[in-house]
């Protein structure tokens, strides 16, 4: 439920409120020991935005019906329904056949079948029935407008008609049936028929048909209808022939890996070529994931594999004419615009494809959309599905709205067309899937809990990941060349940062010879800065008590570097320097080893791993003929294996996602990986604005991200914070205000757990400085939260009235405002 709050805003605000508890009350979740991690523990809320039971059976059912074709029988209900016959359109479960709620004159229902004359609908029942009611008519819609068509409704037992109502037209109101069948009648049907004037417009409706059976139980004749349409969700070509001619007859085997994840396979019998399909169900949520594997099972060149789409599905959507929208976000631009949400109305005949630049996953898209699909702009009432991509290379997907209700989506990589060589195999991107039906910002809400815990990397007590607040001073002084990146100069700096409060330190790409960028590929300590090691730096940060984060940039290769100079083999472009060659096992085991024993060395804690280098024509420029896109699966199978073979290596390490900025981020990378630095647009000062517009779109998504402040101000410093918190304060520097910078540090610790809990945008997410901006924090189990709200800095506007989320209006709560780090009474 939401309630309205009226807010004067002559400045920053920063609301908090707390269900029935003072804020102030040391009981409080905003109380000063409330910054224990210990107390913030969340765990996935039993609430109203969860899945209903009958939802979680629907997405096991359509998983068993799509991959396996088992018979996706109606859940729960003893009897079926079979579609004999209809001569336009489909037929629709509690709707009409035009996909609008069930309208007939003035009166709406919720329950039934929506068809079209002619047709006829086969009803079977498990026990003899005595007894069929029902409200019929023509739908009133957009297309009928409450005068158009005519037809006839007429019951039929055993080929007998029973009855037959009266020429019913688009101006009555519904018809009322109530009719007692023969003894032992098990099946029923119901047809509908046109009339003089012919098909046109005769939408029409059984609405709330319930048959009562012998036993004395009564059967509510509608079906829990399945999300998505039950055709094999994938496709792919071989030897010139299309999967949905191979794959019927190819042999298929099925093997549960465990109680949600299941392996499908179809292998060809003749050539031994297999492809397997490996889903995994998050039945909490309603969701399901898959990733396909190719392999060459003979002794000889498989045919031409090629137009592989990882999935490759139609949906019935839209309402005639009604735009399909299509929500994502932009992808990082380095830019005021990384980040902004998105939204692609999408009408019938029209298309949209999405896709990176350059073979980096989010540079100049995202490979994440949430498509309503019903209502489309009604945002209080809806429907809809997540899809999502999880591939570090170059990536394709296609929105095609054939017609009225048809939308077609197929994606995977962009290119792909090979054979493969006697035993080999090759896997493709993971997709995930998940159905929503309420409004869109919950729907959001329950994707950003799938990815927090199911997909977001766990620390070894199994909840997500905590993040840091902690100082980089990389961009604040190493452009000045003051003789920051010396071992005296980063002790100074990691003891500011623990008087501070900080509980991290980070190093960035300056501790190498050369440094930044000409010295990247000379991954061993500056002997001139640092001539006992960065491994003193490292026992330094932890002898304060601090977590050490380091930088690295492994795949990007600088000309007279060690690995150019010594190692050329391994490299894209040789002694001139190029892209690391994680394709190549034998390189990607070297650089794997380097990385292992200097994380060991220097005592790393966090592994940054930067990616300033856009791969894709490296990959292309280096494929064989008829192996399109095999070098670019090598390369990303070897990025994972990488990075999974660290966290192997070093239980409790984690892994910072950096692509100059925010350019890497996709499904598969936020399962091993966080983004502690969500765009370079962090690399300078003064942009607040931009941070409060990245926050209202990356949030709607991604459970487990950081971004910096410059500042400790108020207005700076929580445009930033989040999750956690990078500080790049001047903290070496005269204009350094320690106390300010305790006190920034200590609310973000305290507001963390919120950051962990649901998120609302409560404003439009939009590019300038001139106007208002907030969003909403919830935790449901603390029974409390945050509400945001930025006056910008040339915004004309004294008040905003906001739509808050999960409040109950009959309740009380205590609200707490706070326009800077004081205590505020409520």
């Amino acid at each position: 439920m939401r309630c309205s709050i009226f807010l004067t805003l002559c400045f920053t605000l920063l609301f908090h409120f707390s269900f029935q508890v003072f804020a102030q009350d040391q009981s409080s979740p905003f109380a000063p020991t409330s910054t224990d991690f210990s107390v913030w523990g969340p765990r996935l809320p039993n609430d109203k935005i969860m899945p209903e039971k009958e939802k979680i059976e629907q997405i096991k059912s359509w998983v068993a019906a799509a991959f396996a074709k088992k018979k996706a029988e109606p859940i729960n209900v003893p009897f079926t329904i079979k579609l004999i016959r209809q001569d336009h359109n489909t037929l629709k479960f509690n709707q009409s056949c035009m996909g609008t709620p069930f309208q007939i004159g003035t009166k709406s229902f919720e329950n039934g079948l929506g068809t079209h004359a002619n047709s006829e609908i086969l009803i079977e029942f498990a026990e003899p029935i005595t007894r069929f009611t029902a409200q019929v008519g023509i739908d009133n819609n957009y297309d009928t407008q409450g005068t158009k068509g005519s037809v006839q409704f007429i019951v039929q037992v055993q080929n007998k008609e029973l009855l037959r109502t009266p020429i019913l037209t688009g101006k009555d109101e519904p018809y009322k049936i109530d009719l007692k069948l023969p003894d032992g009648t098990k099946n029923l049907t119901l047809l509908v028929s046109t009339t003089d004037d012919g098909p046109n417009h005769d939408q029409s409706n059984w609405c709330e048909p319930v048959a009562y059976g012998v036993s004395g139980q009564s059967y509510l004749i509608t079906k829990t209808e399945l999300p998505f349409q039950t055709e094999l969700p994938f496709s792919f070509q071989y030897g010139g022939v299309a999967s949905s001619e191979l794959l019927p007859k190819w042999t298929f085997e099925e093997k549960i890996l465990n109680p949600l994840e299941t392996a499908y396979r179809w292998t060809d019998p003749k050539t031994k070529f297999r492809v397997t399909a490996t889903v995994r169900l998050f039945e909490r949520f309603c969701a399901a994931d898959w990733v396909l594997h190719f392999e060459n099972g003979s002794n000889q060149d498989s045919l031409l594999l090629e137009n592989v789409r990882t999935f490759d599905m139609t949906f019935p959507v839209g309402i005639g004419n009604e735009p399909v929208c299509i929500h994502t976000l932009n992808g990082d631009t380095y830019s005021e615009f990384t980040w902004l949400p998105a939204k692609y109305p999408l009408k019938p005949g029209e298309t949209k494809t999405f896709a990176p630049a350059g073979g980096r996953p989010s540079n100049y898209a995202f490979p994440f959309w949430n498509v309503q699909n019903r209502n489309a702009g009604d945002e209080t009432v809806s429907k809809g599905f997540f899809i999502a991509i999880g591939w570090s290379g170059q990536w394709k997907t296609d929105f095609k709205r054939i017609d009225e209700t048809n939308l077609a989506v197929a994606g995977g990589m962009e290119t792909l067309s090979a054979i493969l060589h006697p035993n080999e195999s090759i896997r493709t991107p993971r997709v995930l899937i998940m159905p929503w039906e309420t409004d869109r910002l919950t729907s959001q809400v329950l994707f950003r809990r799938l990815l927090m815990f199911e997909y977001a990397p766990k620390m070894q007590n199994g909840l997500p990941q905590q993040l840091l607040f902690v100082g980089q001073c990389f961009d604040r002084y190493y452009r000045k060349r003051t003789g920051w990146e010396t071992i005296d100069s980063q002790k100074q700096f990691a003891q500011k940062l623990a008087e501070a409060g900080c509980n991290a330190y980070w190093f960035d790409a300056a501790w190498f010879p050369v440094g930044f960028p000409n010295g990247v590929g000379n991954w061993f300590s500056d002997p001139v800065n640092f001539p006992n090691g960065v491994e003193e730096l490292g026992k330094t940060v932890h002898d304060l008590g601090l977590k050490f984060v380091l930088w690295f940039e492994p795949e990007r290769v600088a000309a007279g570097t060690q690995i150019a100079k010594e190692y050329s083999r391994y490299v894209f472009g040789g002694e001139n320097g190029g892209l690391y060659k994680l394709n190549d096992p034998e390189a990607q085991k070297f650089l794997s080893d380097l990385l292992i024993k200097r994380i060991k060395e220097f005592g790393v804690d966090v592994y940054r791993n930067d990616f300033n280098i856009d791969p894709l024509h490296f990959w292309k420029q280096n494929e064989e003929n008829n192996r399109h896109g095999i070098t670019e699966i090598r390369y990303v199978e070897g990025h994972y294996e990488m990075w999974n073979r660290f966290r192997s290596e070093f239980p409790g390490l984690w892994i910072d996602n950096c692509a100059s900025g925010g350019r890497r981020i996709d499904l598969e990378t936020t399962t091993i990986s966080i983004p502690l630095w969500r765009s370079d647009t962090c690399c300078f000062p003064g942009r607040p604005e931009w941070d409060q517009t990245q926050t209202l779109g990356i949030t709607q998504y991604l459970p487990v991200f950081s971004s910096v402040a410059w500042d400790s101000s108020p207005y700076t410093f929580r445009s930033a914070a989040n999750m956690g918190a990078i500080l790049q304060y001047d903290f070496l520097g005269n204009s350094y205000n320690s106390e300010q910078s305790k006190k920034s540090i200590q609310e973000a610790k305290i507001y963390q757990k919120f950051w962990y809990g649901d998120f609302y945008p409560l404003s439009e997410a939009k590019v300038g400085e001139t106007d208002i901006s907030a969003w909403q924090l919830h935790r449901s189990d603390l029974e409390a939260g945050l509400i945001y709200i930025f006056r910008q800095r040339q915004s004309p506007f004294i008040s905003r009235e906001l739509q808050l989320r999960a409040i109950e209006p009959d309740e009380q709560y205590s609200v707490t405002v706070k326009p800077d780090y004081s205590p505020q009474k409520a």
